[in-house]
This record gives C-alpha cells, structure tokens and sequence, in this order.
C-alpha cells in the first residue's frame, strides 16, 4: 500500500523566513498575514467539525505551494512532522515527544484537545507576524516548559507589525483556562471578516478537504530576531 501526495514548494516556516529583510523582520503586509492565518484556520475548522485533533499545528508542518498569482496553504499531517531538531522544537516527557513552545499547560500534562489546538494556531499566527521567528525567543525548551507550566505564555512578545485586533485575538487563544479560548468556528467568522474585501490568496476555493494533506518535512534554521 503507498500513500500518493501532493508535492508543494516549500513549508511555511521557510516561506515566512523568505520574506524577511537584513534585519529578519517580516516583509509581508498585514492583509497577507491574515490572508494565511485565514486560510490555516479554515483547515482546522475541518479538523475540529471531525473531532480531530491535530497536537502539533505550527508553520513547520504548513505546507505553501504557489499557483501564481497566488499561493496555497495546507496543514501538514503532525504524525509524519516530527523530523526536526528535537533540541529545539520537542521536549522528552515520559516517551512522547512534545513541541513545547506551541503548547498550552494541560497539553504538558498530556491533555489535547480542539482548545489545544487553538492554542498552537495563536503561536503560528505569531510566527506569521515575525517572518517564522522561534516562539518565546532566547529561551531554552526547559525554559519555556516552566514558563508554560507556571501559567505563562506568548503576551510578552507582540511582534510590532501585529495590528491590536489581531493581538487581541492570539492572546484570547492563550488563555489558561482552555474553556475561554475561542473555537476555530469563532477565530475562522473574526479572521474572515478582518479580511473581507482581500484578494485571495489562493483560487482553490474554501474546500476544508483541499486544505489538509500530509508531507515529510525538514526543518529549518530559526531566525534570529523578532521585530
């Protein structure tokens, strides 16, 4: 048995690092950051309407493929996302390996559900908004893993080109209690409507199924600077 997939250009983390200047601050506007972060979220609106949880949303495991004149997003599967630099990006706890800085605390006690996921998407829009920047930067894993645990999160690193709607959105995503974190219903009608009048991104239409697929990735240097 052989599982065809869909080849694409590039994940998104390489795609938002490509768009930077010397200084590593993104160059994408604000209307083509939402334009994604609408897009990602419409995937995960299939995932959460299938009761499918996803554990590792992130731009690594977005997957960009560009039909010019625009450009296609699509979640990659987290089962088939784990070649990466385990250092970095995964902390060892008991035999699962977790994607700390994308986590939410009760995920750390290994509870995952849809509001985890929203959670994860808050930190990915996050790193639309700083060219794929590491989130919680200069922090070592362990670091972050004791931030989280102690109720911290993203709120002290807003990137400078995220607009106050926008902020206001990620650190409602970060909320402790997972019950007062939107849905991906919720995030998808704010999303859309902060973007309506755009012009798309992709032509591919709002098929949930056409969003989702899966890829081996590889991993990619972390930039350097949030700005």
């Amino acid at each position: 048995m052989g599982i065809i997939l869909e080849l694409m250009d590039t994940n998104l983390k390489s795609y938002l690092q490509a768009f930077t200047d010397s200084t590593n601050s993104t160059l994408l506007t604000v209307d083509a950051g939402i334009k994604l972060a609408s897009d990602i979220c419409t995937a995960c609106v299939y995932l959460e309407n299938n009761k499918f949880v996803h554990r590792d949303i992130a731009a690594r495991n977005c997957l960009v493929k560009s039909v010019r004149p625009d450009v296609v997003v699509k979640i990659g599967d987290f089962g088939m996302a784990r070649r990466t630099s385990v250092s970095e990006y995964y902390k060892k706890e008991g035999t699962a390996m977790l994607p700390v800085r994308w986590l939410p605390p009760e995920a750390l006690s290994g509870v995952f559900t849809s509001k985890s996921d929203v959670w994860a998407f808050g930190v990915l829009v996050w790193e639309i908004f700083t060219g794929g920047c590491l989130p919680y930067p200069g922090m070592s894993i362990s670091e972050v893993f004791i931030v989280i645990k102690q109720g911290g999160n993203m709120a002290a690193y807003r990137p400078t080109k995220c607009p106050d709607d926008v902020w206001r959105i990620l650190t409602k995503c970060w909320s402790y209690n997972s019950e007062e974190r939107p849905s991906f219903t919720e995030l998808e009608t704010i999303l859309k409507q902060r973007g309506r009048g755009l012009p798309s991104l992709h032509t591919q239409g709002n098929d949930k199924n056409a969003l989702i697929t899966q890829s081996y990735l590889e991993e990619e240097s972390e930039c350097l600077l949030c700005q």
